[in-house]
């Protein structure tokens, strides 16, 4: 009698011990409970819109990171290269605060220095005013990451859709509210150290 009741709960802990460990990768993102305080710094982000399109004729858009700083450089089509309607670009300021996500606005038209005749860096005050670091933690211990939508580690297996771009510590994860019917290729360019004041 004993060894059937020792067999009885083998076969009960073999059916349920994977159905334990299934709904623990399913809802651990969920259960688990974050104590972490509220993030301080705020970040810089930059995305396209390929549904919109931007200026004629420029066909590509690089950053260029230097001394704390970062610069937008628009690159027009060269002599001899196919000029086409490209995608828009954006940036904004994820705000720490307020956990709300802040378009900057500007025109990459606004030229700020001719680099080369097809080639010029953007002229954005604002973002002219941060200094950053490059790091994906912040020195808060917030760490930009990108987790995908379900928030399930069981459904991530079979998710294909652009993860959504958040800022965790401890467990303690904030997604950053960006519109992915809309914007995609979310590049993080750093954690804002500090904010100057405008330029007149």
């Amino acid at each position: 009698m004993a060894r059937l009741k020792k067999e009885n709960i083998l076969l009960v802990g073999a059916i349920f011990a994977p159905l334990i460990l299934i709904g623990y990768f399913l809802f651990k993102p969920i259960l688990h409970t974050a104590t972490s305080d509220d993030p301080q710094y705020d970040l810089l982000l930059s995305a396209r819109s390929y549904g919109e399109p931007g200026p004629d004729g420029i066909v590509r858009y690089t950053f260029r990171a230097k001394n704390k700083r970062l610069t937008l450089i628009a690159h027009e089509a060269k002599p001899g290269e196919d000029s086409y309607t490209t995608s828009d670009i954006f940036f904004f300021r994820f705000d720490a605060q307020t956990q709300k996500l802040i378009p900057l606005p500007f025109d990459v038209t606004d030229v700020k220095k001719q680099l080369d005749p097809s080639s010029w860096v953007v002229d954005i005050p604002e973002i002219e005013t941060y200094e950053l670091t490059l790091k994906k933690t912040a020195p808060d211990g917030y760490k930009y990451a990108r987790q995908r939508h379900s928030r399930m580690v069981l459904f991530d297996l079979f998710d294909t859709a652009t993860p959504t771009p958040i800022i965790k510590k401890e467990g303690r994860r904030i997604v950053i509210p960006i519109d992915h019917t809309r914007f995609s290729n979310i590049r993080f360019h750093g954690w804002i150290l500090k904010k100057g004041a405008q330029k007149k």
